[in-house]
């Protein structure tokens, strides 16, 4: 059980830093594609779902290690392959 799920002052916390993550997500991808390093159909939603799937992956990365836990590709890096994945997908053409 997560700590933010039993405390509200932790939830509190993590959900005004998680929705400044996404203001400077958001911020961010309307620079790159002002000077065309990528092109997002919407930048809002894109924003939005980047911010949440690194969110989500770093927790996931955070939590195998904590548990020492030992997965099938140890060596596979998910965010490093997101990240790559999405940079193909919203490059300028």
């Amino acid at each position: 059980m997560q700590i933010k799920s039993i405390q509200p002052m932790a939830a509190k916390i993590l959900a005004e830093e998680t929705g400044k993550m996404i203001i400077a997500t958001k911020q961010l991808f309307y620079a790159m594609e002002v000077h065309k390093l990528l092109h997002f159909q919407n930048a809002d939603m894109s924003a939005v779902s980047f911010a949440m799937t690194v969110h989500g992956l770093m927790d996931y990365e955070l939590d195998l290690r904590s548990g020492e836990c030992k997965t099938e590709n140890q060596e596979r890096n998910n965010l490093d392959e997101y990240l790559q994945w999405f940079c193909r997908e919203n490059a300028t053409k």
